[in-house]
């Protein structure tokens, strides 16, 4: 009796492996998330995101609120160093702005403003009705047509001021003005008056 032929055993295909089974025996779960963890995931994300925008927000602020008071206070800065420079200028022209008020008052024949420039010393030894009198009695030489400021100089702390002034009448006269400053502003403390002639007024 013969032997039977023998045959190879087929090759199992590679599709009847078992599912979520690789070659090397290792077995891959696929586990589709439930509807909740997709919820949950979706909440996670959505705050993750409103986190990162409040934190852009804040930091967005911050330096707006930097750059703010920054701006306010260079302009404070800037607004408090004109004032200043406007109310009291220059360390001279204060001093001339009081003496151009003085003179101004006076040819105007405005004795409140004239009297307001000078300092406490002076209102004290001179009663308004005195210094009102003695410019209404010497009314023509007060009258200024033009004047020009001929000297300007800083002594013991105070500053002396010679005016070259010329009235209506056609004569000249020097005025001299002693200023000191008080409360940070000028004050006039003392001032005389005389006339001169033309020639020395112009060499002078």
């Amino acid at each position: 009796m013969g032997v039977p032929p023998q045959f190879p055993p087929a090759d199992r295909p590679e599709s009847e492996e078992p599912l979520g089974q690789g070659s090397g025996g290792i077995e891959y779960l696929h586990v589709e998330p439930s509807p909740e963890e997709l919820t949950r995931r979706d909440l996670f994300r959505a705050e993750a995101f409103a986190a990162n925008d409040r934190q852009r927000f804040l930091r967005r602020m911050g330096w707006l609120l930097v750059a703010g008071f920054a701006s306010f206070a260079l302009v404070s800065w800037m607004l408090v160093h004109s004032t200043r420079l406007m109310r009291y200028g220059a360390p001279d022209s204060e001093p001339l702005a009081v003496v151009k008020l003085e003179l101004g008052s006076l040819a105007r024949g405005n004795m409140q403003d004239a009297y307001a420039q000078l300092s406490e010393r002076y209102r004290k030894e001179v009663p308004f009705a005195n210094y009102s009198a003695l410019v209404v009695s010497h009314r023509r030489m007060f009258l200024t047509r033009e004047y020009r400021v001929t000297r300007r100089e800083v002594r013991n702390g105070q500053m002396q001021i010679d005016a070259q002034l010329v009235s209506v009448n056609g004569k000249h006269y020097l005025a001299r003005f002693t200023l000191v400053e008080i409360g940070g502003r000028w004050w006039i403390d003392d001032l005389h008056w005389r006339e001169e002639t033309f020639e020395r007024m112009e060499h002078s």
